[in-house]
C-alpha cells in the first residue's frame, strides 16, 4: 500500500467516479464499526494479559494477538512495575 486508500477499501469506495457506485460516509462507518469492535475487544484482552500474566508465555500470547492483525501502541499499555 502506498499510503492512498485502495478503491476496494471502504474509504476508497467513496472515491469512485460514478455517483451511484460511491459508498457514503454513513455506509463506511457501518462497515468499519465491526472492525473497531474487534480491535477494542483485542485491546482489552491484551491489557488483561499484561496486568495478570507474568509468565514467559505472555510473549507468545502477545504474538498471537499481533498475528491476528491487532496493532499495538506501546504508549497505551501500562505494564505493572
Amino acid at each position: 500500500m502506498n499510503g492512498k486508500p485502495r478503491v476496494g477499501d471502504p474509504p476508497g469506495k467513496t472515491l469512485k467516479d460514478g455517483r451511484n457506485e460511491r459508498t457514503t460516509l454513513t455506509e463506511v462507518i457501518v462497515q468499519l464499526k465491526p472492525i473497531n469492535n474487534v480491535l477494542t475487544e483485542k485491546e482489552t484482552e491484551l491489557r488483561q494479559l499484561c496486568a495478570t500474566d507474568f509468565s514467559p508465555s505472555l510473549i507468545e500470547k502477545i504474538n498471537d494477538l499481533i498475528r491476528t492483525h491487532c496493532i499495538v501502541c506501546v504508549n497505551t499499555i501500562q505494564v505493572p512495575t
